[in-house]
């Protein structure tokens, strides 16, 4: 078998702490003034006690006046004798010198007593039971010690920054995790450990064509921890530091359509857990550490049944780069491979932290740097069908151009890494089709990253009660790939038919003209004469 290795050590600019210099430390004022901040900055403050004063209402000795009788209304124990035995009790009932009935004053709490009848010192005063005033600072439980802890007493605290993304190298330090030392702190040293969840990341850019089926290795070397007390790196160091999968392999197959003379690759995997034992510090109250990582990855190209040159592999590996993602959570997505294939044995995914100290001492994990409220949806661009009509379309949650209902309070991540992506920018509008129907691009709340069709590419937006509704996402370059849909044209009105001519009226006899002139006198038609009544003929004589 041949192949062909690289150990070298890459200076990344993307750095959060350089330790190169050993002399550039800081004052110890300075040091002294960024802890303090630090603590400041994360500090829990405690329960909260809101008393309500009575005194708007109520003056001071009419509280105090209500407190001290109840509290002379109540025998001590210590002062109480003893109870009379049965023969005693036996004896005073025969003697009859005691009152049979008991008489009962229901209001006798307003009479006032001297408080000589209790037996209290100093001058004689008044006493009354005004049972309208409330009780104010009486204490009825008693307290077994002069503290009463209510709420869990963390003797640290850990700050993790979530899915931090860690480069390969030996000269630089990130950062992945704070440890804030609280007051409670019993131990002057406590021993940790840390374990965290992680993802080897690979990828490579620029790769000649005619390697596939190439093997690329990425093997974990000198992975070391640092830790800093400010920004001081901790010389006496016992960490030892472990991963379960310290090697990742991948075999090249780049795209049969692609053609260019070169491609890229990218590849994900979960590679388990990176655990930080054995962390032996200095549990001072106020201390604040930071945990830091640093390793180098050697890359191994194994060409064996491959027929290329030597040449091409010196090119996969100096064009190839590696990094680990630390602190891995839920929102945190792992894209399938592009021109590769994953030859590692898959792992359950888990995204659990955890950090423990070995001395008995409480701490806990906050999770302050997370925002879990972050939806990831992979966008692909496939040719289908939407409301729009056939064509390449945004192809979302195995739905082509889905209609996405926006919810207060969360970020929705658009993850373009797919290479069919490439052309088809994903953008917001108020409109259906954005630009392509005269809307404009939304940019409030929105962020972009990388160039759609590129792995690691995604546009973000965040949704607050700003955020108009409803919101469309869309192509920039091409028209009818995204959701919502033009509205249908309005059909031309249908002509009105013609309205049928009215009849004309009939001729109304009009005595007076509508305008100026000499009335208009008609003679009523004269009546017509009746006939006269033939005269009765008359009788024949006999």
């Amino acid at each position: 078998m041949s192949s062909y290795t690289n150990n070298t050590n890459n200076t990344n600019n993307n750095t959060n702490q350089n330790t190169g210099n050993s002399n550039n430390t800081i004052s110890t004022t300075q040091n002294a003034c960024n802890q303090r901040r630090i603590n400041m900055l994360f500090n829990i403050p405690p329960v909260r006690l809101e008393k309500v004063s009575p005194y708007p209402d109520y003056t001071s000795q009419q509280l105090n006046m209500r407190r001290k009788v109840e509290i002379l209304k109540h025998n001590k124990n210590s002062t109480k004798g003893r109870k009379l035995t049965a023969k005693e009790t036996y004896a005073l009932i025969n003697r009859g010198n005691f009152r049979g009935n008991r008489l009962s004053c229901p209001e006798d709490s307003n009479i006032p007593l001297p408080t000589s009848r209790s037996g209290v010192p100093g001058p004689i005063m008044n006493l009354v039971e005004d049972k309208s005033v409330p009780l104010y600072n009486y204490i009825t439980n008693t307290l077994s010690s002069a503290e009463e802890i209510t709420e869990p007493k963390y003797e640290w605290l850990v700050y993790l920054l979530s899915n931090i993304t860690c480069p390969e190298s030996l000269l630089n330090v990130t950062r992945i995790a704070s440890l804030m030392i609280k007051e409670s702190i019993s131990n002057s040293f406590t021993t940790y450990t840390y374990t965290t969840p992680v993802v080897y990341y690979l990828t490579g850019r620029n790769i000649p064509i005619d390697t596939s089926g190439v093997l690329v290795t990425a093997e974990l070397n000198n992975l070391t921890s640092k830790i800093f007390y400010g920004d001081n790196l901790i010389l006496n160091d016992y960490t030892f530091l472990s991963v379960n999968q310290p090697t990742f392999t991948i075999s090249l197959q780049p795209n049969p359509s692609i053609t260019e003379s070169t491609y890229d690759y990218h590849a994900k995997i979960y590679a388990g857990y990176m655990t930080f034992s054995n962390v032996y510090l200095s549990t001072n109250p106020g201390f604040v550490y930071n945990i830091g990582l640093t390793y180098n990855a050697s890359k191994l190209v194994d060409y064996s049944n491959v027929n290329i040159a030597s040449d091409e592999s010196t090119t996969i590996i100096n064009n190839s780069t590696f990094s680990l993602v630390a602190n891995i959570q839920d929102n945190y997505v792992i894209e399938g491979p592009t021109n590769c294939k994953l030859l590692n044995a898959p792992i359950m995914k888990s995204t659990t932290t955890f950090f423990n100290a070995l001395n008995n001492s409480i701490g806990t994990i906050s999770k302050s740097y997370d925002n879990t409220n972050i939806i990831n949806l992979d966008v692909s661009v496939l040719y289908g069908e939407n409301k729009y009509g056939s064509g390449n379309k945004y192809y979302i949650g195995n739905v082509f151009s889905p209609e996405i209902t926006f919810q207060v309070g969360y970020t929705y991540k658009f993850i373009q890494s797919n290479s069919s992506n490439t052309g088809h920018p994903l953008r917001f509008s108020t409109t259906p089709n954005g630009s392509h129907n005269n809307g404009f691009e939304y940019l409030s709340g929105v962020f972009a990253s990388g160039e759609a069709g590129e792995f690691g590419s995604y546009i973000s937006i965040e949704i607050t009660e700003n955020t108009p509704s409803p919101l469309y996402y869309y192509c920039v370059n091409h028209s009818g790939m995204g959701s919502g849909r033009l509205p249908d044209p309005e059909p031309e009105p249908e002509p009105e038919p013609e309205p049928e001519p009215e009849p004309e009226p009939e001729s109304e006899f009009i005595k007076y003209p509508p305008f100026s002139g000499p009335p208009v006198f008609i003679e009523p038609e004269p009546e017509p004469e009746s006939e006269p009544e033939p005269e009765p003929e008359p009788e024949p004589e006999v």
